[in-house]
Formats: structure tokens, sequence, C-alpha cells
């Protein structure tokens, strides 16, 4: 089995090898992953963080030694507009990137000067100062600071990047970056942590449709005020049964239960 690493800035993840398939994950700039079977311009792969599979077109990832092993905790970019060059066969360009890209320090090398780090696959090298890189370990500030830099971000189905997220992505990433890591769908969240009874700080709400299903999650943030993407990223207040949507004048999600996968906020 081959292992790749994506090179696309993003990924779309697809149910179907079509790119008029439902996107139902993506994948960031220098995650890693297995590649399971390919047909034509696409592959079924699995990520390497969260064991999800889908199709990826074979042009956003390159292939990389089987002998790669997966960090533990790789190093991981939670920079806004960060951009690194790309050189092939002479030719220069710019690759932007969104919060949540990787640089997995097996692929990544430093110069002997330490002024650049770059990928090289074949004839293909990507290229970026290690100061432009605020990873995950040297983020200053509270739990809710790492909450807040997804803020305002645009909901987008399937998204996990401060371009676009959804409900359990913007979970999974703000937990990713407390080197914590979660599966990808909310149902699968659901399954995680202690059962609690009632809110509590930096604890997940989880939210059913009439027929019980977990269908949507959020961050529950102090005095009952939650941070999940419904639209956009944003916060709102809890009520004892939802989320109170102050647009609407109405609760917009019907309440499940709550988990606490942090220790309680003292």
């Amino acid at each position: 089995m081959e292992k790749g690493i994506i090179t696309g800035a993003i990924a779309p993840v697809k149910a179907e090898p079509s790119g008029a398939s439902e996107m139902t994950s993506e994948l960031l700039f220098g995650e890693t992953i297995d590649v399971l079977e390919t047909i034509n311009y696409w592959a079924r792969v699995k990520n390497h963080f969260d064991q999800y599979e889908g199709w990826i077109d074979t042009r956003l990832f390159r292939i990389i030694p089987n002998s790669f092993t997966v960090a533990v905790h790789p190093l991981i970019s939670y920079s806004r507009d960060l951009q690194l060059d790309y050189k092939y066969e002479g030719n220069l360009s710019k690759l932007y990137l969104p919060m949540g890209a990787q640089f997995p320090s097996e692929l990544w090398k430093q110069d002997k000067d330490q002024s650049r780090l770059r990928l090289s696959i074949g004839q293909e090298q990507w290229e970026i100062q290690p100061s432009a890189i605020q990873s995950s370990n040297e983020l200053k500030g509270s739990f809710l600071d790492l909450c807040l830099f997804y803020l305002n971000t645009p909901y987008r189905w399937g998204g996990r990047s401060n371009w676009g997220i959804d409900c359990s992505g913007l979970v999974q990433m703000v937990f990713r970056s407390m080197g914590i890591s979660l599966p990808r769908d909310a149902h699968q969240q659901y399954l995680l942590g202690e059962p609690i009874t009632d809110s509590e700080e930096n604890a997940l709400a989880f939210f059913q449709n009439e027929e019980g299903k977990i269908i949507h999650v959020g961050i529950v943030l102090a005095e009952r005020k939650i941070l999940h993407a419904s639209g956009l990223v944003k916060i709102e207040d809890l009520t004892d049964s939802g989320i109170w949507d102050i647009r609407l004048g109405k609760e917009s999600h019907r309440l499940a239960g709550y988990r606490r996968l942090l220790k309680k906020v003292i």
C-alpha cells in the first residue's frame, strides 16, 4: 500500500470518484494518507490523522516513501495567510495555506543555516521560512483563545479549515491544537469522553434531530455560551433544550447531551 502527502492547499474528500460527488471532508496541506486504490484521476485514501476514508483527486497529493512513520504530534501551523514557495522545473510560484497545514519533520528538512524548511519530491520543492510557522505548541493563551482562531469562519459542509468549516470539523481542529485526536463526525465524537448532565466550560454539546440522530456539535464556553459552526462560526446562548438563535428569535438546535473531554475548569 502506497503512502502520500497532500500538496494542494486543500484536497476535497468526495463520497464517490467524481468531481460532482458530495464533499464529505477535506484534507489540508501536509496531511499524510494511505492510498487504498486509484481509478483514473481519483484515489480512495485513508487519512492518517483520523482514519477517515474517501476519494480525492490524485493531482492533489504526491507519493512518499512507505518507510514514513506517522508522527504523533506533527508540526501544525496555526498562522493565518501562510504562504510558501513552490518550485518545479525552474519555475517559482506561491502557494497559500489554511490554518492547520502540517509539516511532518520526517519529510521536511531544514537548511544548514536554518533559514528554510524544504520538502523535496522528485523535481518538485516546497519551501518556507521556519519563522513563518506558528505551531500549535507555540500558541499562547487559553483554550478559549484557540477556539476563537476560527470565529467568523464561513460554514462549509465537510470543511476543516479557516477557509470554511463544519461543526464537527471545528471541534476536531480545535482539539487537535490541544494535542487531542478526535474522529471526524459529530456522531463519532458523541461516543467519547465522560457524559455530564449540564453545560460545563470546555465540554462538548451535542444536538439531535427528531429521530434522535446526532447531527450537530459545539464547544461550551463560560456563562452558558456555545461556539459552533452554523452559517458561520459564531457564539450563541445555550438554553436548557438547545441553542438560542438571536436572529431567528427561536431555538435552532435540539439538545441531546454533553460530554467532557478536558479536565473540569475550576
